[in-house]
């Protein structure tokens, strides 16, 4: 019998700092079975077209490394993959006030607006972006225990990764006391570090 299966093309997938932690059960399910549970594929499906991807300068939580993608040999898509300040839920999502998620929020919109998908601008507008908020710290008790463990950020072949103008922004006002190493040692690559923005929004006055 002819297997019935069918793999359409996907115009768009975006993404907010996935993690090889995901769906496993707190923090000892992460600890014993990250081999288990791990992604083990990080490459992208040669049916996506363009896939854009958020992630977090300053997450440490050794369980939570981040799934960066790979490019397919071969494959012809748009692929990227853009650094923010803060720990994961600060580029995804979760805290209050979300200003720093909302930096990572319209540089996916743009993204998503540029292939055709439309928003609704008034209530965008109700999610204003600040790049200057004050980091919360994602180390629990369990992950102390565990140590800490920076992100690595441009550690693909390639120039599919970039660090977002809001982190530049923050490193640059002296009241955020903001110089994250990996950030320093990345941006020490002249010849291939790269800083992206966002358009749609202004940009480089904070907040308060």
């Amino acid at each position: 019998m002819k297997e019935a299966r069918a793999y359409p093309p996907i115009h768009f997938i975006g993404v907010w700092d996935t993690v090889g932690a995901l769906g496993v059960p707190g923090a000892l399910g992460q600890l014993f079975n990250r081999n288990k549970y791990k992604y083990h594929d990080v490459g992208l499906h040669p049916t996506i077209l363009h896939a854009y991807q958020a992630l977090a300068i300053d997450e440490r939580r050794k369980p939570f490394a981040p799934s960066v993608w790979q490019r397919p040999s071969g494959w012809t898509g748009t692929l990227e993959q853009v650094w923010f300040a803060g720990v994961l839920s600060n580029v995804g999502g979760g805290y209050h006030p979300d200003g720093l998620a909302n930096e990572a929020l319209h540089w996916m919109v743009e993204k998503a607006e540029g292939l055709g998908l439309e928003f609704d601008k008034s209530f965008l507008d109700h999610y204003q972006p600040c790049f200057n908020l004050v980091l919360q710290d994602s180390m629990s008790a369990m992950c102390k225990v565990m140590g800490p463990r920076a992100r690595l950020i441009g550690q693909q072949a390639g120039d599919d990764e970039a660090v977002h103008q809001s982190a530049i922004d923050r490193v640059n006002l002296p009241d955020c006391h903001y110089d994250p190493k990996n950030l320093r040692i990345y941006l020490s690559r002249t010849a291939s570090a790269k800083v992206v923005n966002t358009t749609r929004i202004a940009r480089g006055t904070p907040c308060a």
